[in-house]
């Protein structure tokens, strides 16, 4: 797509980021023995690294596109909560609508990578609903940011962590709808049919099975099938199913879905992959791109990310670069 102007569809929009926010904390080094003391392999420790993860790293793509990212979200009053605050910070991301919480622990992701490869990953996180103290400073601070900002874009990022409550997301969706603001949604199972009338809808095969109680194929008459289904229940303006290594799946409006297979690459690691394709997808349907359009930016941003190590962003100047 070289004719597209992306400067003109992805910069300079304040797109507000709501959900679950985590750090990601990378233990690298080199593997070249396995242990005797149990069928593990050694790895030699070389350094750690700290990342942006979870709706942190989609606002790192927003940043990374050249737009403004605003955070809404919770972590706790703890040292990776700190952290956390500090990356974001760097980022260039205002931190002034993100809850400290003394009731609730910030969530981290610590991977093991030996060789560049996942050896072991361990999630330090509670994942229970947060407490009724917690729901009512998140929604305060979600009304201020809303009378204090100026948005284009609402992007609601659930990952089942708790801060996502059903009375947030009721109050998120009617302030969209009342000041005509575009909402995209990447879900989860909890809270997967509360997000109904959205612009953007973006869940993955395996999420849309589980949603729909029944075992989905990639084929397009099936995932065509399931797009009715959903719409009968959600009403989704676009709508886009990750296929993983086959594509994805994008239908707006009442029009028949496209299926687009996923650009050729040598898979590295699919860890973000998703953020940064629905930042992308996101920004393009705002700006008013067609499903072609979108979808093969979104699988060209897919593919960008799969071959870094990490959770890692994709940039503007790449999409430009490796279209």
């Amino acid at each position: 797509m070289k004719d597209l102007d992306y400067e003109a569809i992805f910069s300079d929009k304040r797109v507000a980021i709501i959900g679950d926010v985590m750090l990601d904390r990378y233990i690298t080094g080199s593997v070249d023995r396995m242990s005797p003391e149990a069928p593990v392999p050694v790895l030699l420790y070389k350094e750690t690294t700290e990342r942006l993860g979870g709706a942190a790293n989609v606002a790192l793509n927003t940043h990374e596109l050249g737009s403004t990212p605003i955070i809404c979200a919770l972590v706790g009053e703890d040292s990776n909560g700190r952290r956390l605050e500090e990356l974001m910070e760097e980022m260039g991301a205002t931190t002034e609508y993100v809850v400290k919480s003394d009731e609730r622990q910030t969530t981290v992701k610590t991977r093991l990578l030996g060789n560049n490869q996942q050896l072991l990953r361990l999630d330090d996180e509670a994942v229970g609903p947060i407490s009724s103290n917690d729901t009512e400073a998140v929604l305060q601070r979600v009304k201020t940011m809303f009378e204090s900002e100026v948005i284009d874009v609402v992007i609601l990022q659930d990952y089942n962590k708790g801060l996502l409550t059903p009375q947030l997301i009721e109050f998120v969706l009617n302030t969209c709808n009342e000041k005509d603001i575009f909402v995209s949604v990447d879900p989860k199972f909890k809270n997967f049919f509360a997000y109904k009338k959205v612009d953007l809808f973006k869940p993955n095969l395996k999420e849309i099975s589980e949603a729909l109680g029944s075992s989905i194929s990639a084929d397009i008459e099936a995932l065509e099938d399931a797009a009715q289904r959903l719409n009968q229940r959600m009403n989704t303006r676009n709508l886009m199913i990750t296929l993983s290594s086959k594509g994805l799946y994008i239908k707006q409006d009442d029009k028949s879905g496209m299926k687009m297979p996923a650009l050729s690459t040598e898979i590295v690691d699919v860890c973000g992959a998703g953020d940064a394709v629905l930042v992308v997808t996101t920004l393009m349907l705002l700006a008013g791109l067609g499903v072609e359009a979108v979808g093969h930016v979104a699988n060209n941003a897919g593919r960008i990310v799969c071959q870094k190590v990490g959770v890692a962003p994709v940039s503007l100047k790449e999409l430009k670069l490796f279209d």
